[in-house]
């Protein structure tokens, strides 16, 4: 039952976002929204391990790539105007010293993954490179200038979904 209700709000959130007039409004609940599907994807990555690690299954494989690509698709259908992409971007070039651990993991996620890529992780994979290379905030924010929002604003919305505490103190 929760579920469905999930479900819903997720259809309704969408929808909104295709309205102009309610876009300011609900587009840090979609970055949210797609933030929190990466954390999904994060887990189910850490819980089932390398891909290249022990015996595995056809079907194994596959399954994984598919949810991954779900996972990535529902992401990007998420964050249209690239607000995801951009703090990855960034991330890169961020002393992982100063990163938070979801930062961290958000950077793992993506960097240096280019012989394992796909249709639907080839922007997050872009992002990170761009990034890495580049270390320079001004390369991110003109490939990523759809995003409304600064670093920082994003920053704390991988906080409020990823973390337990707030980002705020």
């Amino acid at each position: 039952m929760h579920f469905s209700k999930l479900i819903l709000a997720m259809v309704a959130l969408t929808w909104a976002s295709t309205t102009d007039a309610l876009l300011p409004f609900a587009a840090p609940a979609l970055i949210v929204g797609g933030l929190a599907v990466l954390k999904g994807a994060a887990i189910v990555a850490l819980l089932a391990g390398p891909l290249g690690i022990g015996k595995r299954s056809v079907d194994d494989v596959l399954a994984r790539e598919q949810s991954e690509a779900a996972l990535l698709s529902t992401v990007e259908n998420l964050d249209p105007s690239g607000c995801i992409l951009k703090l990855v971007c960034h991330l890169q070039f961020k002393e992982e010293s100063a990163r938070t651990p979801e930062e961290n993991t958000l950077v793992q996620m993506f960097s240096g993954k280019t012989e394992a890529l796909t249709s639907h992780s080839a922007a997050f994979v872009f992002a990170a490179e761009l990034g890495s290379k580049n270390k320079d905030a001004s390369v991110c924010e003109k490939y990523f200038n759809k995003c409304p929002y600064t670093n920082e604003v994003v920053g704390n919305l991988l906080q409020q979904s990823w973390g337990c505490s707030n980002p705020s103190a």
